[in-house]
């Protein structure tokens, strides 16, 4: 059923594989779980070091999302089929001194053909592509779209000093072949920055 996290805090949680404070499956993909308000910071896991979506829907509001961590997703790591797999409407993630970072995708990593990942607000500021691992690339500071559409159609991504980047991609890099893989209606880009990329880099379709 419907389930609804509101007003929480979560510090410092730890998965060793997936989801370092919250895991989604649900068996039809249909199903939804609503993240409002509260606060996650210092969460870490290999994949989603706060939520791994693995089958169903997640609509994210007015949260605050700092200093968490992951090998892939700083923030989240999808690999949802579904329409509205995950829906961010609002929040802070990141901020001075307190970015989320991974070494692809410092928010938001996207690895489904089938999936949607749908960006309409919040405040993307001092994420990160980095790392310790033997790779000398770091890609997408904000998202990774390795499979699937992503969809920004608000939001502000950057700030004066508090610029989002990696070594390719410093907001977004895109792998994905999907017709429309990338589509940016909206938001405002600033003081981001990359090797390559600025702002996006794409190897495949957009």
């Amino acid at each position: 059923g419907k389930v609804i996290i509101r007003g929480a805090f979560f510090t410092g949680n730890k998965a060793t594989n997936n989801g370092g404070v919250i895991y989604v499956y649900d068996e039809q993909g249909s199903e939804a779980v609503y993240i409002i308000d509260g606060a996650y910071s210092g969460n870490t896991a290999a994949n989603g070091g706060v939520l791994y979506n693995a089958k169903g829907i997640t609509t994210i509001s007015y949260v605050s999302c700092t200093n968490n961590s992951a090998t892939n997703g700083g923030v989240i790591y999808n690999k949802s089929t579904s329409a509205d797999a995950v829906k961010i409407k609002g929040g802070l993630f990141g901020g001075e001194d307190a970015g989320n970072s991974a070494t692809d995708g410092g928010v938001i990593y996207s690895n489904n053909n089938g999936s949607y990942v749908t960006i309409s607000g919040g405040t993307f500021t001092n994420n990160s592509a980095t790392g310790t691992s033997t790779s000398t690339e770091y890609n997408g500071g904000v998202i990774y779209n390795y499979k699937g559409t992503l969809t920004i159609s608000g939001g502000t991504f950057g700030e004066a000093d508090a610029g989002n980047s990696a070594t390719n991609g410093g907001v977004i890099y895109n792998e994905s072949t999907n017709a429309d893989a990338v589509k940016i209606e909206g938001g405002e880009f600033s003081y981001n920055n990359a090797d390559i990329g600025g702002v996006v880099y794409s190897t495949a379709g957009t």
